[in-house]
């Protein structure tokens, strides 16, 4: 159980004030990995979307347990892992695209437009090109966002 010495702190217009910072106690901290959400029953599609289509790694062993599983994938030459993850006791039609969540991809050898309408053909070849949208997210093209509800809770940025 963990026990909190409240003698260090002291409360000051709503939050928590102490004498060191978190950072202090533990040392420096990195991000191990990102994770996000997949339509249920889709994982198997989304890591081919990842490992297939982009050439990306899978990375690890599949996590699997009561509430679903989650597999990592990174792109190549980075260490960057990115966590699929599917819960199986969440029912499909809940997994909406969320607000605000979105995984940035980089593309180099083209535009993010001609990446975005690859990706569109994609969709469309696997079928799941209900409810997909795309939306130019600055004045020179060079960002977008993509949502494939059918496959995703997130969006993907295309940046170019």
């Amino acid at each position: 159980m963990l026990t909190v010495n409240r003698t260090a702190a002291h409360f000051q217009g709503g939050s928590v004030k102490t004498s060191r910072t978190i950072s202090d106690k533990i040392g420096p901290t990195r991000i191990d990995h990102s994770a996000y959400l997949v339509r249920t029953g889709k994982l198997s599609v989304a890591r081919a979307f990842f490992v297939e289509q982009l050439h990306w790694i899978n990375d690890g062993s599949p996590v699997v347990d009561d509430w679903g599983t989650a597999v990592f994938v990174r792109p190549p030459h980075t260490t960057n892992r990115t966590q699929l993850t599917e819960y199986l006791c969440r029912p499909p039609d809940l997994a909406v695209c969320t607000d605000g969540e979105h995984l940035a991809i980089s593309v180099m050898m083209v535009s993010a437009e001609e990446a975005v309408k690859a990706i569109h053909e994609w969709v469309i070849t696997n079928g799941l090109d209900q409810g997909f949208s795309c939306v130019k997210a600055n004045a020179d093209g060079t960002k977008w966002f993509v949502f494939v509800p059918e496959l995703f809770t997130f969006a993907l940025e295309i940046v170019a």
